[in-house]
């Protein structure tokens, strides 16, 4: 006779799991557009839901995100494919190059570098 594997519980393994992940908005984000590949949509608006509360959107993010789909929007139309996050850390870069005069530094590069993923993310 064989004996019938039986499966622990995940319940608590599935609490742990997005315990940790929700800790981080890029794993958050990521596990989120998993669950609405695979089209487990009420899975997807229970991670967005802990996104949004443990990831409030602030006005600058949102402004930072207009600016930034506004400048992709411009970019692809010279047939340079940038995504929204990419073209705002090109916004930034090149006003802080102007701002001070050609003396771009890499410390400005890593502040703008900091703002960026702080607003968008990873």
């Amino acid at each position: 006779m064989v004996k019938k594997k039986t499966t622990p519980d995940a319940t608590p393994l599935f609490a742990d799991f997005i315990n940790e992940v929700s800790k981080s908005k890029h794993d958050i984000v990521m596990l989120k557009n998993m669950a609405v590949k695979r089209k487990q949509l009420e899975l997807a608006a229970y991670l967005r839901d802990i996104e949004n509360s443990q990831f409030p959107v602030t006005k600058q993010q949102k402004v930072a995100e207009k600016i930034g789909e506004e400048l992709s929007s411009i970019f692809g139309m010279v047939n340079l494919n940038t995504p929204p996050n990419v073209a705002y850390t090109i916004f930034l870069a090149v006003n802080s190059y102007k701002t001070k005069l050609g003396q771009f530094s890499l410390k400005d590069a890593a502040e703008i570098r900091a703002k960026t993923i702080k607003i968008f993310g990873e």
